[in-house]
């Protein structure tokens, strides 16, 4: 399997694990350099109303170095406002 690939499922599977916690789906996006993950993206689908900012970015952080194996250089969350 190729790097593309698994980086798609371990995506995909960040984006289900902070649905599960949260109850909030988001999209996960992820940037590589040199074999390092140097980025991922959770774009969350409204604003929260249950969960603070810090309590997000603990539970993303979480999810993205379980299912990635490592710790991104930059965790960016953004909201879509409707």
């Amino acid at each position: 399997m190729d790097s593309m690939q698994q980086g798609f499922q371990h995506s995909q599977a960040v984006s289900t694990s902070i649905e599960s916690k949260t109850g909030l789906k988001s999209a996960v996006g992820f940037q590589w350099h040199n074999g390092s993950l140097s980025s991922v993206t959770v774009n969350f689908e409204g604003i929260p109303e249950k969960h603070t900012i810090q309590e997000l970015s603990d539970i993303s952080k979480q999810a993205i170095s379980a299912e990635f194996k490592q710790k991104p250089d930059h965790v960016v969350l953004s909201f879509v406002l409707k």
